[in-house]
């Protein structure tokens, strides 16, 4: 750091100081030029170069280091001679932010989190989850499809004509490639899935914007298979116009890993001395363990397979690597096979422990465990210590458990991991909305319905009663009408009791069944339909169903909060009836003539009275 330094105050030549730059980052080694121009040297001091520049906000040291730099590749000078101005305090400005975000180059390595708890803390082992999911696509797939993507324009396979990304993958490579190739301005992405894919994966594509194409057949087909998706994949990317990245037999799936993610673990963890990663297309696999066994040859490299006929997404099962063109076994040391559910329960007690991953995080950190309790088995375990006496374990996290849910964490999980549901039953009734502008001081509920001024009734708002023809004849509101929905004496909160409110909505759904429901007789028969209804209970509970009830079914409706007892409380009257062969039908000569008809008609035999004795 002090000859980057004098780099800024222009002390020692330029020449000097880069190259004391250079003898600092790859760690107190003299380079030879050759050294110096491998890709590996490459990496490790663009990673080391951009912290520094990073700490001392020197602006010429870009210029001298590539100037000294032999290194052949074209793309490492231009990154060194980017400009970071745009880019300060995780702030990504200018025309080009959204590549700069997307970029791991302007942006700190993903979080390296220890396991506080495992089975192995005993025996002097610390594990790490590399959280890939903290990538602004939110998993770790958005690296090789950068990288594929950048390929593809160096090696002009997407030019100006280009203006479709076409792609088989049913998850996270599909996400990333659709994402980071309309920020390239490729406004179409087509992604074929298999028929196999869940119906949230389903909208979570569609939600950023991913044209579906769907295929029968197996949901992970051979990467060779001449008619699968990834074979129709190919034969559309031969189209004008169309680029097919093609992740099955791209280098720069794997060379994404070499360039970012091995960089990045042994920068964060030089201790590190096991390596665990799910093997899908098994890029991440190989391109991390090339770079950190190429830096470390004793790093063991762990490879996690799905067990034979189950199925984690992602992650294959070893009989379908047979294909796969990438030098994966080169570099990978034990193969483990696991199980779907061990996966996904080792994913949920992570995510309830605070590291929030997916069902392939799960699987990884499972094949550590399998790794760890092998070596230990066989005695060979102290072979991993390092010179503190500990085992430094990192497993990878590829993504996040949230489109999972729904449809495989609660299939594939024991059942005991999950807690109960207390008022199931809940969630099959009162799902219509509840709005507060339909609540009504009562106040404004009186203003309602007289217009605004006075005590006169408006005859276009309808009052209905829900409580109990006992409640009712005792004392109501001035033409009121009663809908008894056997609420009981005591007119029960619906909302404290979940059987309350099921019986609620019973006889709610009672009510409005044609031809004989008592709602659908008043609001109905008498042509209600487009009036406003004011509902009533004794306590303002069983009305505010009632009104997202009425409301769902286009009837303009209000319910008063607090109830008959709000009504008091607010120091308005009511008015007691007196009833003449039912209990529904009020004699007194307040009543408009609708009312009385209708009263007459819920009666039982009908009784219509003379309108030529209604007053009002």
């Amino acid at each position: 750091c002090d000859s980057a330094a004098r780099v800024h105050s222009h002390g020692p030549t330029e020449q000097q100081c880069t190259r004391a730059i250079l003898f600092e980052i790859i760690g107190g080694r003299p380079l030879s030029r050759t050294a110096e121009s491998s890709p590996l040297a490459s990496s490790k001091l663009l990673i080391r170069w951009k912290s520094l520049c990073r700490v001392h906000k020197f602006t010429q040291a870009s210029r001298h280091l590539a100037a000294y730099c032999s290194t052949p590749c074209r793309k490492f000078r231009i990154l060194l001679t980017m400009s970071s101005d745009s880019i300060h305090n995780g702030v990504f400005s200018g025309k080009n932010a959204l590549l700069n975000y997307y970029n791991p180059d302007h942006n700190p390595p993903t979080p390296m989190v220890e396991l506080p708890d495992h089975p192995y803390i005993p025996d002097g082992v610390r594990i790490y989850a590399k959280l890939m999911n903290f990538l602004p696509a939110g998993n770790v797939k958005s690296l090789p499809a950068l990288n594929m993507l950048q390929k593809g324009l160096h090696e002009q396979e997407i030019n100006a004509g280009t203006d479709t990304v076409v792609e088989y993958s049913s998850g996270s490579t599909a996400l990333s490639l659709g994402i980071i190739s309309k920020i390239l301005g490729i406004d179409r992405a087509e992604i074929y899935i298999t028929n196999k894919t869940t119906q949230t994966k389903i909208n979570m594509l569609r939600l950023f914007g991913l044209e579906l194409t769907v295929f029968g057949g197996p949901s992970q087909p051979a990467m060779d298979d001449p008619i699968g998706g990834i074979a129709a994949a190919r034969d559309r990317g031969a189209h004008p116009g169309c680029f097919n990245p093609d992740q099955y037999d791209n280098p720069a799936n794997f060379g994404a890993h070499v360039k970012w993610t091995g960089p990045q673990i042994y920068q964060q963890l030089p201790q590190i001395k096991v390596f665990a990663a799910p093997g899908g297309t098994t890029g991440t696999l190989t391109g991390t363990s090339t770079y950190l066994k190429g830096v470390k040859p004793e790093i063991m490299s762990v490879a996690a397979f799905t067990a034979s006929g189950e199925r984690v997404p992602g992650p294959r099962t070893l009989g379908l690597t047979r294909d796969v063109k990438f030098p994966w076994k080169q570099v990978t040391d034990e193969i483990i096979e696991i199980g779907a559910q061990e996966a996904f329960d080792h994913s949920l007690l992570l995510c309830r422990k605070g590291i929030v991953v997916g069902p392939s995080s799960g699987m990884s950190l499972a094949a550590v465990y399998s790794f760890l309790e092998r070596r230990k088995s066989l005695g060979s375990l102290d072979e991993l210590r390092d010179e503190q006496g500990e085992i430094t374990c990192v497993f990878m996290c590829c993504d996040f458990p949230f489109q999972y849910v729904d449809d495989e964490y609660i299939q594939k999980c024991s059942p005991g991991l999950f807690p109960p549901i207390h008022n199931q039953e809940l969630l099959k009734v009162d799902l219509n909305p509840y709005l507060l502008e339909w609540e009504l001081q009562p106040l404004e509920a009186k203003k309602m319905m007289c217009g605004g001024s006075g005590d006169t009734h408006q005859d276009e708002v309808m009052v209905l009663d829900l409580r109990n023809v006992a409640a009712f004849k005792n004392s109501s509101i001035l033409n009121s009408i009663s809908i008894d929905v056997r609420l009981g004496l005591d007119d029960p909160n619906p909302f404290s009791s979940a059987a309350e409110l099921i019986e609620l909505h019973k006889q709610l759904a009672l009510s409005f069944q044609a031809p004989n429901g008592k709602l659908f007789k008043t609001l109905y028969t008498f042509g209600r339909t487009k009036a406003r209804v004011v509902v009533v209970c004794q306590n303002g509970t069983a009305c505010r169903t009632a009104t997202s009830v009425m409301r769902s079914k286009g009837i303009e409706a209000y319910c008063i909060i607090g109830g008959i007892d709000g009504w008091l409380r607010a120091g308005l009257p009511l008015h007691t009836r007196s009833f003449n062969r039912s209990s529904l039908y009020p004699t007194t000569t307040q009543c408009p003539l609708e009312v009385i008809l209708s009263s007459a008609y819920l009666a039982n035999p009908p009784l219509v009275p003379d309108p030529t004795l209604v007053h009002h």
